[in-house]
């Protein structure tokens, strides 16, 4: 696997997707809720982008919601008003270890009905992305630089560098496939997603053998989720149209 791979695999994801779908500058008191939502569907075994996209608009006009959408989303309205309000902080910092604590933000958000600990670590993931150009100073609007600064995520122990790494099928193929750890060639996809001790255990494998080779295990997962969906070659570029 070779760096220029996950580079492109991420100007892909991140500079040409997440920047302009989630890299909001504002409030984030009503923006939290909808990402939560959005990913909460976009993740779900058998839904998509466009249910994601769909649901997210149904709650921005206030439209009722299905019973199992309406659950997560009060979740998430309940947890954004904990960060923006009564915290006065942004979740960008907040879920990140700048004006929070790491474990107890992603278990918050482990415990919004239908989020579980690969949408968790996904949102955590993306959020990460957006803490590489903040400041981190926890103020209720981000404030971002102009470079790119990972050292706040690469001096976190491996146990909490984990908890930013989704496991989806994709990335679980990825991590068998070139022998990441033991959890992936003992245990499903599945499996891995609904125990959280284990999960735990497996997205730490995933981060001592990306570390192992000087990468960001980050970007390891972009590449592999990308790689699985089709949307990109093995070179990390996109699959041609």
């Amino acid at each position: 696997m070779k760096q220029t791979w996950l580079d492109s695999a991420y100007d892909w994801y991140v500079d040409n997707w997440l920047w302009d779908e989630w890299g909001y500058k504002g409030s984030w008191g009503r923006h939290l809720p909808e990402m939560i939502l959005y990913y909460s569907v976009a993740g779900s075994a058998f839904l998509n982008d466009h249910a994601a996209e769909s649901i997210v608009r149904r709650a921005r006009r206030g439209e009722p919601l299905p019973a199992r959408r309406r659950r997560t989303f009060e979740g998430a309205l309940k947890l954004a008003k904990t960060i923006c309000l009564e915290r006065e902080t942004n979740p960008v910092d907040w879920f990140t270890g700048g004006s929070g604590d790491i474990v107890a933000g992603w278990q918050a958000l482990d415990a919004i009905p239908n989020i579980g600990p690969e949408i968790a670590s996904f949102i955590l993931r993306d959020l990460s992305f957006m803490r590489d150009y903040s400041t981190g100073d926890g103020r209720p609007f981000v404030r971002y630089r102009r470079g790119l600064g990972r050292r706040w995520y690469d001096i976190l122990a491996p146990e909490l560098q984990a908890l930013f790494i989704p496991i989806d099928v994709y990335v679980h193929s990825g991590a068998r496939r070139v022998g990441a750890g033991s959890s992936f060639r003992t245990y499903s996809a599945n499996t891995i997603q609904t125990d959280v001790d284990l999960y735990r255990r497996a997205a730490r494998e995933i981060v001592l053998w990306a570390r192992a080779r000087e990468l960001d295990p980050r970007d390891v997962d972009v590449y592999w989720y990308g790689v699985g969906s089709g949307s990109l070659q093995a070179n990390g570029h996109r699959v041609p149209e």
